[in-house]
């Protein structure tokens, strides 16, 4: 074919698109917009989107809580990613207004690292969290303490207690006990009292029972890592633990189910997986690690959902949607490292395909993932959107 003849991937695009069906259209409503605004803030050009534009991608409602979240982000970088870390607070928000979520969860999307990203120690956090109450309410405010893992916060301040040699085993534990009891005994009387159940979780129940092993495996690659890292990385647990408990308790047990901060960790563990480096096998497995504890430690709400008739929720729906994206991500990963397999990626090439045999198996992941993923989209959509036209009419 002559040059002449050859269409141009404008013309290859619009003959596409041209022909979809209309529902397959509405897929594509805006993103022009969207993929700009998200592109502006990935390369660090936030200050120059107004507000006009805030409200045209993310709703009327937004700016106060994007602007707010991207000043405290401000000059934050993701760790897998190099890029401003407000792209992915940001890029949650996105997915959630695609997915028909309420403006309410669109704000505890743009709100929800605010906290946690910004506090070394639990005084920053507790100041924080009075910002956002002051600012957007007590409710608001509670959603993002539940977005927040303050486990991760107090364990931070271990690694100056312990020694950096403590085996990852049984005989580790005393010392760790040892550390965080000082953590908490250095603290204000008022500052522990307001953090007595994240303490009592792990000196009571967490540090005696977690299995520290695999870190051994880690820190002969990375010297750094120690017994406190392996401990961070397991109390994850914890924390998904205490969202399923607000979660279950915010408006009294039986009586309602607070959703917010389950849709919005859902939401995050979805761009996680979808930004996770492809070829750095430690990053892959500590969020792989963290999507199968939330997907374990919130199986079990299921049945409480479905016996509550008057509430309605997306959990289960959107429980799948992440299982999708799990096995889905994982096999996208897979196939980038196919060509490297005579090298020495072949190894990881071997352990995402026994992942996603596992995974399959064990959450009945079956037939096309990406299949999957569209169809569970549009279920999502017509579920929340029938949800926020209820909730307008009253």
């Amino acid at each position: 074919m002559s040059e002449s003849m050859t269409p141009s991937p404008d013309s290859v695009v619009s003959q596409w698109l041209a022909n979809l069906s209309p529902d397959q259209k509405d897929l594509f409503c805006g993103e022009d917009a969207v993929r700009s605004f998200s592109a502006r803030l990935a390369v660090g050009l936030g200050e120059e989107i107004a507000d006009a534009e805030v409200v045209a991608v993310l709703g009327p409602q937004a700016v106060p809580f994007f602007r707010y979240a991207q000043r405290s982000l401000h000059g934050f970088v993701r760790r897998t990613t190099g890029e401003p870390a407000f792209c992915h607070s940001a890029d949650i928000a996105l997915r959630a207004l695609d997915l028909g979520y309420s403006a309410r969860i669109v704000q505890a999307a743009l709100l929800h690292d605010t906290v946690e990203d910004r506090s070394k120690s639990l005084e920053q956090v507790l100041a924080h969290l009075a910002e956002i109450e002051s600012l957007f309410g007590w409710e608001m405010a509670q959603d993002v303490r539940h977005s927040t893992n303050v486990y991760s916060v107090i364990l931070r301040n271990l690694d100056s207690k312990v020694s950096h040699d403590l085996s990852f085993d049984d005989s580790a534990k005393p010392a760790l006990l040892k550390g965080i009891d000082d953590v908490r005994r250095e603290m204000p009387e008022d500052l522990r009292h307001k953090f007595r159940h994240e303490f009592s979780q792990l000196l009571d129940y967490f540090v005696h029972h977690v299995d520290l092993s695999e870190g051994a495996r880690k820190a002969r690659v990375d010297r750094k890592y120690t017994a406190v890292s392996e401990l961070r990385l397991r109390s994850y647990q914890l924390f998904v633990e205490d969202i399923h408990t607000d979660a279950r308790y915010r408006h009294g047990l039986g009586k309602g189910f607070h959703d917010v901060t389950l849709v919005v960790k859902s939401l995050d563990l979805i761009d996680n997986l979808r930004t996770s480096e492809v070829a750095n096998f430690a990053s892959l497995e500590r969020i792989l690690l963290k999507a199968e504890t939330f997907l374990d430690c919130t199986f079990f709400l299921h049945d409480e959902v479905r016996a509550m008739s008057h509430v309605s929720t997306s959990l289960i729906q959107l429980y799948d949607y992440l299982k999708y994206h799990l096995v889905e991500q994982l096999l996208e990963r897979k196939r980038a490292l196919i060509f490297l397999a005579d090298t020495r990626f072949a190894f990881l090439a071997d352990y995402l395909m026994r992942e996603v045999v596992r995974l399959q198996a064990k959450y009945k992941v079956h037939g096309n993932p990406l299949t999957e993923l569209v169809d569970l989209r549009q279920v999502l959509r017509g579920h929340n959107l029938a949800v926020d036209s209820r909730a307008t009419r009253r």
